[in-house]
């Protein structure tokens, strides 16, 4: 069971005083729940808002209101609300799939030489960012890496990466973290190429095409900019 996140969102003055003084987190219990209360500022959520933050986004998304006088907590829903833009799908896609291949390519090494610590922090990135791609081509935001997987099973299109990703997942054990083979050949290898050819399909059956597919480390630069430029209400 989860606990129970309250947001109390002020002007940002007061919030900033309130976290300045070391106050903006208050934890409680209620009916044998737990949870918390943090400040926050309304500029800081709508600048994130805009600037594309897809877990607070998401959550939003997901948010009930308990009290709103002036409605302006409303409209922050709303606006998390309001379908992606294509601009912004585009710009996700392509800075989580570069990301991906960048972690992909960094398993080879590790793999070969059986170095497991380096082979198990990369293959967990790789992954987040695979799910991550997947979620945002249909156009839904994802949350932070606690509930990633889960969004990604209620999401039409990251769930057929789901069986994958338990694959992977269930073959993580020291042994064949540590194996020393070549990473076409090894167990966990050819398990995550599995993953990365279905979500090339399904970025291309999607509409989506380009240089940066195949390759993808001459768009490094452009991917990880790419995210400065996304703006939600109307793309970059």
């Amino acid at each position: 069971m989860s606990d129970l996140d309250v947001w109390l969102l002020l002007p940002d003055v007061a919030a900033s005083a309130i976290q300045a003084a070391g106050m903006d987190f208050v934890e409680f219990a209620a009916d044998g729940r737990g949870g918390h209360v943090t400040v926050h500022g309304w500029r800081e959520h709508t600048d994130r808002v805009e600037a594309c933050g897809m877990d607070l986004i998401y959550q939003l998304r997901h948010a009930a209101i308990v009290e709103d006088a002036d409605g302006q907590a409303a409209g922050l829903i709303a606006l998390a609300r309001r379908p992606m833009a294509p601009a912004v799908r585009d710009g996700l896609v392509l800075h989580h799939y570069v990301e991906m291949r960048s972690e992909h390519r960094a398993c080879d090494n590790p793999m070969a030489r059986g170095d497991g610590v380096a082979v198990l922090l990369s293959m967990t990135k790789m992954i987040a960012h695979a799910l991550r791609t997947a979620i945002v081509l249909q156009g839904e935001p994802y949350p932070y890496d606690k509930w990633l997987y889960r969004a990604a099973a209620a999401t039409p299109t990251a769930r057929e990466l789901t069986p994958l990703v338990d694959s992977i997942v269930d073959r993580l054990s020291p042994s064949l973290l540590r194996h020393a083979e070549n990473d076409h050949t090894h167990p966990l290898g050819r398990e995550v190429m599995a993953l990365r050819r279905a979500l090339v399909t399904m970025i291309r059956d999607a509409g989506i095409d380009g240089d940066w597919i195949d390759h993808w480390y001459l768009h490094m630069t452009e991917a990880r900019e790419v995210l400065k430029a996304l703006r939600w209400r109307e793309g970059p």
